[in-house]
């Protein structure tokens, strides 16, 4: 898919800002706010992710975001981010919005139209910026209409045909002018050979699981949600079911359908089994994006650590399984 990561990497609106701006990583949420200093972190404004879910470590991102003075979410749902905050501010769904959607998985631009207006006492993300941004006294660096700020965001794709007064005659889809429909249909890489190669070596150094946590865990996305959006709240009661092979589940004196507790070096969390045959021995298979608040949230298990490409490490997590 595509995504304007050349607009993203130089923000429109703080191009005009001289006050240096300071980057906090997120997938070590808890550790950054406990790191971060002169000055520290006193006031988080989370808007487009439930990040105390999603990321590793739940409970260290709740411990450290109790510290600080001040805490807003602006989001659809009371996600667990959220209910660790002082202030809610709802915000619209792309039913009730104008906005930009760059492709995943493909490559067609589109463009969300509003159905109806804001509902409520909601508003739009940009909406509660430009409000922001008035009170905050630089309200000119972010003034403009929906459309004003898609040209700003699509200003990458403008050679390839892309914009919002294109994208709207042409009924609200575009695919980017040059861009195959197929990627590599001829079958010719920027390699010597021309051909595709494959990894000689996938890691120098491959990590041993702890004795304590032998099981690799292992987080896939489910088919009924998008990350921890738009999850089936008639769940929230049950626990999470870890699929493991009938082997893995002897080894602990346990069955399919058993209650169990799968326990990592950061905490642990109370799951129902289920054995497959399709899995390796030393693997707990588990869907992400369920919330914490119920008793689901599978990052309450994780370790805050980087890939070697600066990733979130979301599957180089062990734990061990345990009656419950």
């Amino acid at each position: 898919g595509n995504w304007p990561w050349a607009t993203m990497a130089k923000p429109v609106a703080l191009e005009r800002r001289t006050t240096p701006v300071r980057t906090v990583p997120v997938s070590k949420l808890g550790e950054s706010l406990a790191t971060t200093a002169d000055p520290p972190v006193t006031t988080a404004f989370f808007m487009g992710s439930n990040l105390v879910n999603q990321m590793p470590d739940t409970t260290g991102s709740k411990r450290e975001l109790a510290k600080l003075d001040f805490r807003v979410c602006v989001d659809q749902f009371l996600t667990d981010t959220a209910e660790c905050c002082d202030v809610f501010l709802p915000s619209t769904t792309m039913l009730e919005e104008e906005d930009f959607l760059p492709s995943y998985g493909h490559q067609w631009m589109q463009l969300m139209q509003p159905l109806v207006p804001p509902q409520g006492e909601s508003r739009t993300d940009l909406t509660i910026l430009q409000q922001l941004a008035e009170r905050l006294g630089f309200g000119d660096d972010m003034a403009g209409t929906p459309a004003y700020w898609i040209d700003q965001l699509t200003t990458t794709f403008r050679h390839q045909g892309i914009s919002h007064a294109s994208l709207v005659a042409a009924g609200g889809r575009l695919w980017p002018e040059g861009t195959p429909r197929v990627p590599w249909a001829d079958g010719k890489f920027a390699t010597p050979s021309g051909r595709f190669v494959f990894p000689r070596v996938f890691d120098d150094d491959p990590v041993v699981p702890p004795a304590a946590f032998p099981l690799h865990l292992i987080a896939l996305a489910s088919e009924d949600a998008i990350n921890s959006q738009v999850k089936d709240d008639r769940r929230h009661g049950d626990p999470v079911t870890a699929c493991v092979s009938s082997t893995t589940a002897q080894a602990s004196a346990l069955r399919g359908g058993d209650l169990a507790r799968l326990v990592s070096s950061r905490g642990a969390l109370t799951v129902r089994l289920e054995c497959r045959d399709d899995l390796r021995p030393d693997t707990v298979y588990v869907t992400k994006g369920d919330w914490a608040k119920f008793g689901r949230g599978l990052n309450v298990l994780t370790e805050p650590r980087y890939t070697a490409g600066t990733g979130t490490a979301f599957n180089q997590n062990y734990v061990r399984l345990e009656r419950a």
